[in-house]
């Protein structure tokens, strides 16, 4: 009896002695992640991102929408630079044109983004940078013009504004091409050559005539012309059609004072004008009166 005691408080003790032993929990701590390998990882996707916009500004010619508002606000430096067109005098105007038709048919509205070129497709989307101060605009051509001799585009008024010479009046500038509907041929001029100017003829004769507008519109250049001849009878303003637009003009005159007579009143009344010389009386043909 009592060997069988002995026995059950032995193993009694074993129980307890493996009872009060602990369980060590051990903590599994996950590997740090390496930080520049992450900065790496995201510097990678965003180059990525970056050359995908670049890919898709050069195929459409578009220019990224955070660096551009819209049509007629100040562009952004981009990286592929449009060959310049055409450099020389830009000047600004509204006033009497302001409401009125312009060449291509639209409303001139002084108050917007647009100007006159005389011989880019209408609707063409051209860049124009003030090389006075460095600005920048993009807008459309719409109109015809300048018709003062020495200038090569008219801005509108709110345009001007912009690139900051509507005080001044005119600014030297630049013009790229960033879109048109027609094909455009660069002028290239090789600086080896000689360009001699042509010895004036002796025999003949210069007369002079005013140009005061072109218009896509019959109706906007008949209105032209009734309100310039009660303004100067004498110049018998009429039109000639060429490359489907109705050029305002006045007849030929071998007086180049009498022009400038003509001239002085149509500054008075602040309209646009351009003095041309042909050496033919009969240059001009009066398709209408």
């Amino acid at each position: 009896m009592k060997n069988k005691n002995i026995y059950l408080l032995l193993i009694l003790l074993i129980l307890f002695s493996f009872c009060k032993k602990k369980i060590n929990f051990v903590e599994v701590i996950p590997p740090k992640e390496n930080t520049d390998l992450v900065k790496q990882k995201d510097n990678r996707q965003k180059d990525e991102i970056q050359n995908q916009q670049e890919a898709i500004i050069s195929e459409t010619g578009k220019i990224k929408p955070e660096n551009q508002k819209k049509e007629g606000h100040i562009v952004n430096n981009s990286k592929k630079e449009e060959p310049i067109y055409q450099t020389g005098i830009a000047s600004w105007y509204g006033g009497y044109f302001h409401g009125r038709d312009t060449a291509s048919g639209e409303v001139y509205d002084k108050n917007e983004i647009s100007a006159a070129h005389k011989t880019l497709p209408f609707g063409t989307i051209v860049k124009v940078k003030n090389l006075e101060n460095g600005r920048e605009l993009t807008l459309k051509i719409n109109d015809r013009g300048p018709f003062v001799k020495g200038r090569i585009i008219d801005l509108s008024e709110e345009a001007a504004k912009q690139l900051g010479f509507r005080n001044k009046g005119t600014a030297k500038v630049s013009i790229s091409i960033i879109k048109s509907p027609k094909p455009i041929k660069y002028r290239k001029r090789n600086h080896n050559l000689v360009y001699k100017k042509r010895a004036p003829d002796l025999q003949q004769t210069a007369y002079f005539y005013i140009q005061a507008g072109a218009f896509k519109i019959k109706q906007n250049a008949l209105s032209t012309i009734n309100k310039l001849n009660n303004l100067i009878p004498s110049a018998n303003f009429h039109i000639i059609f060429s490359k489907n637009l109705n050029i305002v003009v006045s007849d030929t005159t071998k007086s180049f004072g009498e022009i400038i007579k003509y001239t002085k009143i149509l500054k008075q009344k602040n309209i646009d004008y351009i003095v041309r010389k042909t050496f033919k009386s009969d240059t001009i043909e009066k398709n209408e009166r």
